[in-house]
């Protein structure tokens, strides 16, 4: 099944308990790597772009990403006992230790993206 496809299936799921920042993390780190932009998955880019917080965020005193991190694992857990289908995927994303569920060589440079503003 492909990536959007599965990450649409668990966003719309009902089994699937997230908070809207809890979605748009997993949406955005799902996203970004898949558009050539894996580099832009860092606490600061999350927390800035997904999340809309000012460009004054400090991911070193401020653990939001981190926390919402955990809250998705732990969604995704859930997602897992109720949905086998999904298991791949949410399983993948369990296993990493940071925000980066998907490592793609990504050679092309960056380019801002209108759609996290």
């Amino acid at each position: 099944m492909p990536v959007l496809a599965e990450l649409n299936r668990i966003l719309t799921s009902g089994s699937f308990r997230a908070a809207n920042r809890g979605r748009k993390l997993l949406q955005y780190v799902v996203e970004e790597p898949l558009a050539g932009r894996a580099n832009r998955i860092k606490a600061y880019s999350i927390a800035t772009i997904a999340f809309g917080r000012d460009p004054s965020f400090d991911p070193q005193s401020d653990p939001i990403v981190r926390i919402e991190a955990g809250h998705v694992r732990r969604a995704l857990g859930g997602t897992i006992s109720r949905k086998a289908t999904m298991t791949r995927f949410a399983s993948r994303y369990q296993q990493v230790d940071t925000c980066q569920p998907f490592r793609k060589d990504v050679r092309k440079k960056a380019e801002p993206d209108s759609k996290w503003k």
